[in-house]
């Protein structure tokens, strides 16, 4: 049972039930402890569960188990939360935890994988941000007709497939020896024509007189 109480001694019962006297110092860390239990408990606890999933990478379930932020918030800095009114009972109602130097340091553990895969998806957004740009650039080619032609008559210098003389109005003019490769034989699988069949559509077309040498760009 709590005993008297002044401004620098009590005499109560500690955490492991033995009376002696407590003095003020002793006292204010015994606060301290209460205040700790309460911040995990009240607080730190709510926080592990989604600091563990966005850990893994589990997105989804992270933006489900996440808090009201406000309130959390709200708890941390009120004072109230932390407040113990009967500093005369705190040593006989005060329980020992034995975990909590352990509760802290998985806490600890939890916040810094947090900062780690804060560090991944911050590399992951720059790779993002730098393909966005380059699918930007492309977006304003195709945009423009004067890019896009420019576009096409680079490529053309080594796949030849588009005719720079298209009109941007209109639908863009395929060669036709690549019109012919794709109606006889598809498109090719892995983006790149097959040249001996080419190279016969090519020779077909010269001989029946539809396209002539000085068409073909090399």
């Amino acid at each position: 049972m709590a005993g008297r109480v002044d401004g620098n001694f009590s005499v109560s019962k500690n955490l492991h039930q033995e009376s002696g006297s407590v003095d003020k110092g002793n006292l204010d860390a015994l606060y301290d402890y209460y205040r700790l239990q309460i911040l995990f408990k009240q607080i730190l606890f709510q926080l592990n569960p989604p600091m563990q999933l966005y850990s893994d990478g589990d997105f989804d379930n992270f933006i489900a188990s996440t808090p009201n932020f406000l309130t959390i918030a709200s708890n941390i800095n009120d004072d109230a939360v932390f407040y113990y009114d009967r500093p005369e009972s705190l040593l006989s109602e005060i329980e020992y935890d034995g975990n909590i130097v352990s509760n802290y340091r998985n806490i600890s553990n939890s916040l810094l994988n947090v900062l780690k895969q804060g560090v991944t998806e911050y590399y992951k957004i720059k790779n993002l941000e730098q393909e966005n740009t380059e699918l930007k650039s492309y977006r304003d080619i195709l945009q423009n007709r004067s890019q896009l032609l420019d576009y096409i008559s680079e490529i053309q210098k080594t796949s030849y497939l588009f005719s720079a003389e298209a009109t941007y109005t209109n639908n863009l003019e395929i060669k036709l020896w690549y019109q012919v490769y794709l109606e006889r034989h598809g498109a090719p699988g892995d983006g790149v024509f097959d040249s001996e069949l080419l190279s016969a559509i090519i020779d077909e077309l010269i001989a029946s007189g539809q396209v002539s040498q000085d068409e073909l760009i090399y």
